[in-house]
């Protein structure tokens, strides 16, 4: 499996080509395995399949949220899950309160564990659907992005 410095590597078209191909083959993956198998963790510390769905499905909806901020401010700020302990401070994160973005975190609060995995693909695969590419005009920001990601 490609480790996320390869893919760095890879021409934006080539990324753009899996982040689109990956819906479709979440699904192929999923396809024959009932809720008790996709519920299965591999270990003490991993996740199940179900789990990781979950996460794909609540990760494409923060970043969705990410880019139309990016494409509607100025200087947008964007908490990030590396962010230093200063960066931090700054949103009001630190000490007792935990970092908003943990992935183990997300995965108990809203309960991964207990939601049913196909319907969180469904709900993934309409994320991506909504990010995807725009035709017709497109403002001056998005094509200077756009440039940017070339």
């Amino acid at each position: 499996m490609p480790t996320m410095d390869d893919y760095l590597t890879r021409p934006v078209g080539v990324r753009l080509d899996r982040l689109r191909s990956t819906p479709a083959e979440l699904a192929r993956r999923l396809e024959g395995h009932d809720a008790a198998a996709l519920a299965r963790r591999p270990d003490a510390g991993g996740w199940s399949a179900g789990e990781i769905v979950c996460h794909l499905r609540d990760v494409e909806e923060l970043f969705l949220v990410r880019f139309q901020t990016i494409l509607a401010a100025d200087d947008p700020q964007i908490l990030t899950l590396g962010a230093s302990p200063e960066a931090l401070a700054a949103w009001g994160i630190g000490g007792e309160v935990g970092h908003p973005l943990d992935p183990d975190r997300w995965a108990e609060d809203r309960q991964y564990d207990r939601q049913d995995a196909m319907r969180a693909r469904r709900a993934f695969t309409r994320s991506i659907r909504i990010a995807g590419p725009r035709t017709g005009s497109t403002s001056a920001r998005t094509r200077s992005i756009r440039r940017a990601g070339a």
